[in-house]
């Protein structure tokens, strides 16, 4: 009965203490309410469940909880902090929700997180929490950090100027939905562990941008070759943005891409350095400066996808392993308009090399599978001329084999000299060599006597037209690789 009673009484303790540390905010309140000083320089907030009226992205944390007076570490600590829907707006408090800003250092730590920051002033950290939902609008100037969390669901940033922001390290992302609207940016850097799970797509959109670092956090395996998965994990998406920045990579980010849709390039765009998988370019009408592009890795397979763009000012460096991607979505005008203006513009400049990758490109996508292949094997689609010269010297000897075995017979087809006129028997000549004598002349010759010829075999007959014919296509393709036609 005693020990009956004891639980009982802690069990109520425990509710009393755990009512004590929820606060559910309906007026204005002062920070040092939920927290205490540290020190002269830092306030700690911790084991609290604070819920803010939800009025909309106007009103947030900071809104409602008045900093004034506070030092310059405000630290709130394994804490959830939550806002709700109001169902009794009071318009009354609306008026008086015009709260000091904090302007110093605000750190979330080890925290439950669905919260909105309304004109933020200064740096705003989050470690090691579980950010179900953040709305970051308004802020003139502020630094945001989300290191080390465990979950990132949703992002918002909202009409932020200045904005510094710096993602890393965060894990468990099943699928992150980062959103950016009418923002400036001083500086955005994502880096990412390789070994974190799930999909993270971020989308600016009508922002600027003036720095972007872009990287993976972990050395490459050099035992193993990179491979690209198929698949992307990690994408950077630019929706009618202003881009002026250099795209800083360090470290390899895989199963990336970076996408620029309808967006306008400031004088220090710079993607002269890249680690990723696939670039895009889509509907980028206004590419009026040279952008420089080009692939770190010259040895690992990337993608480069032109859309809509104008090419004139786009500066690639065309490598073995980058490709022209295009995807099921894209019309067969789309392609042609990129193709043929690359081409245009890599002739008109006189870039050989740029021109031949390109081509090569374009007639795998214009040709059928078996043409595609026969023109590689030939001659390599024109690139590599002289490798006609050993299919000649291979179809001769092939030839005269075919001639050797039937070498009476066609002789009574066609007879190209007279057997004992040229006396080859007495000269002991041997037979190999006049039949190879008789079939380079009748391979490389581009006339034959009609006199000559006997139709009264007809499957000899075939095999002599074979011959000619397939002598006359090789020399047409010889003349061309040595007068370049």
């Amino acid at each position: 009965m005693k020990y009956l009673f004891l639980f009982i009484l802690f069990w109520m303790l425990s509710i009393s203490l755990d009512a004590s540390d929820t606060i559910e905010i309906r007026q204005p309140i002062s920070v040092y309410k939920l927290g205490k000083n540290e020190s002269t320089s830092s306030l700690l907030i911790q084991n609290k469940f604070i819920s803010i009226p939800y009025e909309g992205i106007r009103w947030g944390f900071l809104d409602y909880v008045n900093m004034k007076g506070v030092p310059w570490l405000l630290t709130i600590k394994e804490s959830t902090i939550d806002f709700c829907q109001s169902d009794e707006r009071n318009d009354k408090f609306s008026e008086k929700i015009t709260q000091t800003r904090y302007k110093q250092r605000l750190v979330f730590d080890s925290c439950d997180i669905n919260v909105i920051l309304s004109k933020p002033v200064g740096e705003i950290v989050f470690n090691n929490s579980n950010v179900k939902s953040l709305n970051v609008n308004s802020s003139k100037e502020a630094n945001v950090r989300l290191g080390s969390n465990q979950r990132l669901k949703f992002l918002v940033f909202m009409d932020n100027r200045n904005l510094s922001l710096d993602v890393q390290f965060n894990k468990l992302c099943d699928s992150l939905d980062f959103r950016s609207f009418n923002n400036s940016y001083k500086a955005f850097n994502l880096v990412a562990d390789d070994k974190e799970v799930g999909k993270r797509v971020y989308q600016f959109s009508r922002d600027t941008i003036n720095s972007i670092g872009f990287d993976g956090s972990n050395d490459e395996d050099t035992a193993s070759k990179y491979v690209w998965s198929g698949d992307f994990n990690n994408e950077l998406i630019f929706n009618n943005c202003y881009i002026n920045a250099d795209v800083v990579t360090f470290l390899r980010l895989k199963d990336s891409r970076i996408v620029f849709n309808r967006c306008e390039f400031g004088p220090d765009i710079f993607l002269g350095d890249l680690v990723t998988d696939r670039v895009e370019f889509r509907n980028c009408r206004r590419i009026d400066r040279q952008i420089q592009i080009r692939f770190r890795d010259k040895t690992t397979p990337a993608q480069i996808r032109i859309i809509n763009s104008d090419v004139e000012n786009l500066d690639i460096e065309w490598t073995d392993n980058l490709t022209l991607y295009f995807d099921s979505t894209d019309g067969n005008d789309a392609r042609q308009y990129t193709y043929i203006n690359l081409l245009e513009k890599y002739n008109r400049e006189g870039k050989v090399d740029s021109y031949r990758h390109v081509e090569l490109q374009y007639l795998k996508y214009s040709q059928s599978n078996l043409f595609y292949s026969l023109s590689e094997l030939w001659w390599g689609h024109g690139y590599d001329r002289w490798r006609v010269v050993k299919w000649a010297v291979l179809f001769v000897l092939i030839i005269s084999l075919l001639n050797y075995w039937h070498w009476g017979k066609m002789q009574e087809t066609y007879m190209l000299f007279d057997n004992e006129s040229r006396g080859w028997r007495r000269l002991s000549i041997p037979k190999w060599f006049v039949v190879l004598l008789y079939t380079i002349f009748l391979f490389f010759g581009l006339t034959i006597r009609l006199e000559n010829l006997k139709l009264t075999k007809k499957r000899y007959v075939l095999l002599f037209l074979f011959q000619y014919f397939l002598g006359l296509f090789t020399v047409l393709f010889i003349l061309k690789a040595i007068l370049k036609f």
